[in-house]
């Protein structure tokens, strides 16, 4: 019999080929990252039939939802602490929506300004002793002047973002909220948001570092279009 979990889904982002499924699972007052156990994953990523209800809808962020795990404790990673092993055997099911302020109210307003441990620098990268100092590798937050832009990476375009997070500026962070890199850019870019409730995540190593992503987006107050 399967281990089920109940919680608040807090971001549906892009992961390899995959997504990356985050909830914040109410009974215990904690992130939970769903990952694949199964070898062929890159990086644990889940596919879109794992993040699909039965009447062919696809997971929402403040979707309500139970799922089931190999285990209720955490999976031994020494970066991303939050990591719990999914369990296919056991069909996602939706149980409800929350709206942003309910979030908040289960999160409590005053977390959302006070974790460090992502932002331990001004830089969009960590190095590997400050991902193994982390206790959490996955947060919710509220931002300031969260900006959306177009940077040009090896001849591509990028979707990037600057914000102020506890009085402390921060630029070109990855964004990888939608399904898509160009998705990504479609909705995002050129807009300006002056509160935003989101999630920042920080992945494994590449090339020696540990990249910070700004994988979810939940509301905000009203954003302008910088001409």
């Amino acid at each position: 019999m399967a281990n089920i979990i109940s919680g608040i889904v807090v971001a549906r982002s892009r992961k390899n080929n995959g997504i990356c499924l985050v909830i914040y699972e109410t009974d215990r007052a904690r992130f939970c990252r769903i990952i694949s156990p199964k070898e062929d994953r890159v990086d644990g990523e889940l596919k879109k039939y794992e993040c699909t209800y039965q009447d062919g809808t696809m997971v929402q962020n403040l979707d309500v939802i139970e799922i089931g795990v190999k285990s209720f404790d955490y999976v031994d990673d020494e970066c991303q602490k939050e990591n719990i092993y999914y369990d296919e055997n056991y069909k996602i099911t939706k149980k409800g929506r929350v709206t942003k302020k309910e979030l908040i109210s289960l999160y409590g307003e005053e977390n959302l300004s006070s974790s460090q441990e992502i932002f331990v620098n001004k830089y969009p990268t960590m190095k590997l002793g400050d991902a193994i100092l982390a206790n959490k590798s996955f947060m919710l937050a509220k931002v300031y002047g969260l900006e959306f832009y177009i940077v040009k990476q090896n001849g591509k375009d990028k979707c990037r973002c600057r914000f102020k997070y506890n009085y402390i500026q921060y630029e070109n962070i990855s964004v990888t909220i939608s399904e898509s890199k160009n998705l990504d850019i479609k909705l995002y870019a050129g807009k300006h948001y002056a509160v935003a409730i989101v999630c920042f995540s920080f992945g494994h190593e590449y090339e020696g570092n540990y990249y910070k992503y700004l994988c979810s987006f939940l509301g905000y107050s009203p954003y302008y279009v910088r001409g």
